[in-house]
């Protein structure tokens, strides 16, 4: 990793920190509710898609999701991984099924996530937890037929990029 060299010895160290699941009282929104907002902005993107593909039939897609702010917004978890901003380092594939069934796929450091509380929070909220550098080969396994993996352009690394043009999803 070229950055890496960059950093050389002067590279931080990684806070182990635990991660905080923030409550609705502070967020205004359950993560479920969150979900929600999220299904009906990648919508329109799926519609277009759909259209744009004659004949093609989407029972189900997926949205890697690569900033960190958002991923602490969607999850309503907060971290210290970084100074002065509340997040974890994470990417997080947020999926829906049949247009109902939400859930999200979250690949961070485990070893902050081993509470209790932080534990049922993630069940509750259909949140599996992977290790962080599980996110590449999650990346290139073949999708369930009729999936439409959406990736933001905008907002995600180059390599996650290649790794979902590599594994041909669009």
């Amino acid at each position: 990793n070229i950055i890496d060299v960059i950093w050389g010895k002067d590279k931080p160290v990684y806070k182990k920190e635990k991660v905080l699941v923030l409550p609705e009282c502070y967020t205004g929104q359950s993560v479920k509710a969150k979900y929600e907002v999220l299904r009906q902005s990648l919508l329109p993107y799926v519609k277009k898609w759909t259209q744009s593909q004659e004949g093609a039939s989407i029972t189900s897609f997926k949205y890697l999701i690569s900033k960190l702010d958002d991923i602490a917004w969607l999850l309503n978890l907060r971290g210290c991984d970084i100074p002065y901003n509340p997040v974890f380092f994470a990417y997080a594939i947020f999926t829906c099924t049949n247009n109902t069934e939400m859930k999200v796929d979250l690949f961070a450091d485990e070893d902050k996530f081993n509470t209790d509380d932080i534990m049922t929070h993630l069940k509750e909220n259909n949140i599996t937890l992977h290790k962080y550098k599980e996110i590449e080969n999650t990346l290139k396994q073949p999708l369930p037929h009729n999936t439409l993996f959406i990736i933001d352009t905008d907002s995600s690394n180059k390599r996650m990029y290649d790794l979902c043009i590599t594994s041909n999803k669009h």
